[in-house]
């Protein structure tokens, strides 16, 4: 599920060979969250899911943007309720996605909340407290740091809390503290399976 507009740049590649299926209707969603809902749980229902490796949303920092949006309504601001509908919402949804019979990976963008004594720290980009609580909702939470090198930018993950990227792994304890970003390398490393499931409508991945 891509929310983010222009989200989908990155990987052309691996959507022209339908290594990934990407759905970007909900990039110019324009509110109607029920439409959203009514469309994950309806794969839910079918067992869509049950035939794909990993399902992502990117990001869940503008996902909770339309959600606000649509709680909000025609009002300036949410009141108390609001937001704890919000919240709410929010945690139901990631909770359903963690229960998916395949991988999960969630994308946040991130925001600054401590910056004393040049001690910068990091936490998920979303409202209220949700950027401090739903981590611990997770399994592995990584950060990508991005560096210049002598050869263009280097992409890693980092896997462990360094205090300014509270990162953690429950699967990864002989990964390092900075890995390369190939999720099926780190599931090899780790010692669970990582191979592909088969392509949807056969080997070439066309449908039949």
């Amino acid at each position: 599920y891509s929310f983010d507009p222009g989200g989908t740049k990155s990987i052309v590649d691996a959507i022209d060979t339908t290594d990934v299926i990407v759905d970007v209707s909900w990039e110019k969603f324009s509110g109607n969250w029920k439409a959203f809902q009514d469309d994950f749980n309806g794969k839910c229902k079918s067992g869509f899911f049950d035939h794909f490796g990993t399902v992502c949303i990117d990001s869940l920092t503008t996902m909770s943007e339309r959600l606000i949006n649509h709680v909000r309504g025609t009002k300036l601001k949410l009141e108390f309720d609001g937001w704890t509908n919000v919240w709410l919402t929010t945690v139901e949804l990631v909770n359903a996605f963690l229960c998916l019979p395949c991988d999960s990976i969630l994308i946040a963008h991130l925001d600054t909340y401590h910056e004393m004594s040049e001690l910068r720290k990091y936490k998920l980009l979303m409202p209220g407290r949700a950027g401090s609580i739903l981590p611990d909702l997770f399994d592995e939470v990584f950060v990508l740091e991005a560096k210049e090198t002598s050869s263009g930018i280097g992409r890693k993950l980092i896997t462990a809390n360094t205090g300014y990227y509270e990162c953690k792994t429950r699967i990864g304890k002989n990964f390092s503290l900075r890995e390369e970003p190939d999720f099926k390398a780190l599931r090899k490393k780790a010692g669970w399976p990582y191979t592909d499931k088969p392509r949807l409508g056969g080997q070439d991945g066309t449908s039949k």
